[in-house]
Order: C-alpha cells, then structure tokens, then sequence
C-alpha cells in the first residue's frame, strides 16, 4: 500500500524514534510429556513513537521506556480452553478444533496426548524495526 509508504515517510521526518510491536493472540498445547506446543491465531502490528523533542534526554527515555512497557503489558488474562480430553465450551471447541487437530498432526500427536490448551496474548517489540 502506498500510503503507508508516505505515512512512515512523514513520521521519520517528525518523530525522534519510531517502533514496531506485535501482539498476537496464541494457543500453548500442554502435553503429557511436558512439551508445550504453540499456535498463533492471531496477529497485529501497532507502531509507537516519540515526537521530536527538545528537552532532556533522560526524561525522554524514561517516558519512553514508561509508556513502552504499558503498550506491551498483554490485556488479556491466559485462558485455559481445554482441559481433560474436552473443550470447556462448544464456541472454542468450534472455533478452534479444526487447527489444533493439523498441529497434532503435524507434531504426530493424538488429542490423548493434551493435557490442557491455553489461550494467551502475548506483546513484543520487533526489533528489526527500531529507527
């Protein structure tokens, strides 16, 4: 997309520090053997940054550092959504079995060998985009 061309283009000549953070949404599959598999469902990219700024420097990392650890504190609460060989609601059960189902698969794996499946949020910065 264009536009964001011009947008990122327009905040490098405005900001002092540009960052680009994910948060996204994941399964953990608990096993028996105690191996815990992950699934991402869920993928978003926020951007923060710091205008120009004409003040202490000191004072501008901190801020930086205050508001940086706000924006990547998850929001939501880990939610188990399945334990003892079921899924706790049939919404999750519907809207989640079929890509569980390809994990195990993939991980040669039998529904048996779940313990429990914990939906989590998780936020983290992207460190390759820091200008």
């Amino acid at each position: 997309m264009w536009f964001q061309g011009l947008i990122t283009l327009f905040l490098l000549k405005t900001v002092d520090s540009l960052t680009q953070y994910y948060i996204e949404k994941q399964l953990l599959l608990h096993y028996k053997n105690k191996h815990i598999s992950k699934i991402v469902i869920d993928k978003q990219i926020g951007t923060f940054y710091l205008p120009l700024f004409d003040g202490d420097e000191q004072i501008l990392n901190e801020v930086s550092k205050d508001y940086l650890s706000v924006l990547l504190k998850p929001r939501k609460q880990p939610k188990t959504i399945f334990k003892w060989n079921r899924f706790l609601s049939s919404n999750w059960q519907e809207k989640y079995s079929v890509i569980v189902d390809e994990d195990l698969k993939h991980n040669k794996k039998k529904w048996e060998d779940l313990v429990e499946i914990v939906k989590i949020e998780s936020r983290y910065v992207n460190e390759e985009y820091r200008i």
